[in-house]
């Protein structure tokens, strides 16, 4: 009885050999290498690059579909100081040029514990101007920017 099932588990695995042979001589392996280059070209075509930490160093999210998104971090102790609107600010340049105004959103990062008023005062396609109350050693200003490139 042992033999018959070794017989016929041998049949089996002789037929599904066959049948994944004759599949692959089917299969058009061409099809297969275009569809993982054209993969590999659409990720290719995605860009993220990290900041290295120093002021205003920006890091960048370039996505196919259009989508860009920047962000960095900068120290207020590098704002100026505006008498007439008593605020400190800091032009920041994008690295790369947005097709229209993006989204800026900001947040401090205080070691000192306490969080200082922050925001975006104005913002344009190329750049955009953080403002806070505090200039002080310690105190971050990271922001975030979303757009459009293409």
């Amino acid at each position: 009885m042992a033999c018959l099932k070794k017989v016929k588990l041998v049949n089996a695995v002789t037929t599904l050999n066959s049948a994944i042979v004759n599949k692959a001589e089917e299969f058009d392996l061409s099809i297969v290498e275009k569809n993982i280059n054209s993969i590999s070209t659409l990720l290719s075509n995605e860009t993220t690059e990290g900041t290295t930490g120093s002021t205003n160093n920006q890091g960048i999210f370039k996505g196919q579909s259009g989508i860009m998104i920047l962000w960095g971090a900068s120290q207020t102790t590098t704002f100026s100081y505006s008498s007439s609107g008593k605020l400190y600010y800091l032009d920041v340049t994008f690295r790369t040029k947005f097709k229209e105004s993006p989204i800026v959103m900001t947040s401090p990062r205080f070691t000192g514990g306490i969080p200082e008023n922050v925001g975006t005062l104005t913002t344009s396609t190329t750049k955009t101007r953080l403002g806070c109350n505090a200039s002080t050693s310690g105190l971050w200003i990271e922001w975030l920017a979303i757009g459009i490139w293409k």
